[in-house]
């Protein structure tokens, strides 16, 4: 006859790590996405999977036990209940983290049809790029919080600083970026992504910031490892994070002219 087992299958670490602390962790892990910016692609759940795989690991578990336990000294009820209570707790947190996995995904979706109302629409992100085509350049701007003398360098994708413009003393505001798409030489640059920093100095000498923004219209969005981004002027253009814009606009404004004066 087999005797009853010194130390019963539930009481063991492995229960505890199978069908708890992982169920638990699942849940406490969970952090949903409720707003526009952070706005993510569906995320593929094996939630269902493994409850199925726990489940039938309980039962199997449960029913070796029972088969094996002594006659003479049955397993009392209230161990068979604070078993079965264990593994129905486990069960209900592993389907709650289910549930809340499928909201996500239907706001994700939500938040995804919202953004396809900003395609055509014109908007301004903070960003420090600007791309030329065809000896183009798209629009790039930046913000000043107080009057300051300002100096742009314009870089190449490796880092080569291609034009320095000497933009003279701003006043506070919004200001466009004004690059006409040549070197220091007058030649055309070939066509790509430039960079742009901005330095600003204040009245007394001291550095000041300046925000860069790029403005264009929204010709539609990339999902990119969870992330929305917006794709600027045509199927080529720059790619800006949703939590980059700044404004939207039904309509592309015309840019301000920049022009210095003196502190």
């Amino acid at each position: 006859m087999t005797g009853r087992p010194s130390v019963w299958w539930h009481d063991h670490p492995r229960f505890e790590a199978i069908f708890y602390e992982d169920a638990v962790m699942n849940v406490n892990s969970y952090q949903p996405s409720y707003t526009l910016p952070a706005a993510q692609g569906p995320v593929p759940s094996d939630g269902p999977k493994k409850t199925i795989a726990d489940m039938g690991s309980f039962l199997l578990m449960f029913t070796t036990q029972l088969q094996h336990q002594d006659p003479t000294n049955p397993m009392e009820s209230h161990e068979m209940a604070a078993q079965l209570a264990q593994f129905s707790t486990v069960e209900q947190l592993t389907q709650i983290n289910g549930t809340l996995q499928t909201q996500q995904n239907y706001l994700s979706s939500i938040n995804n049809t919202q953004l396809l109302t900003l395609i055509g629409k014109h908007v301004t992100a903070a960003d420090d790029r600007v791309r030329v085509n065809g000896g183009e350049v798209s629009q790039g701007g930046f913000r000043l919080e107080a009057p300051a003398e300002v100096t742009v360098s314009i870089q190449d994708a490796d880092g080569r600083v291609v034009r320095t413009l000497d933009m003279g003393v701003l006043e506070a505001g919004e200001h466009a970026l004004a690059w006409d798409g040549t070197d220091s030489k007058g030649k055309t640059v070939t066509d790509g992504v430039y960079t742009f920093q901005v330095e600003a100095t204040g009245a007394q000498g001291q550095p000041l910031e300046a925000t860069t923004t790029v403005s264009d219209s929204v010709y539609g969005f990339n999902m990119e490892e969870g992330q929305s981004y917006l794709v600027l002027g045509d199927a080529d253009g720059l790619k800006v994070p949703i939590g980059a814009l700044l404004h939207i606009r039904d309509t592309t404004p015309e840019p301000t002219p920049t022009e210095g004066t003196s502190l």
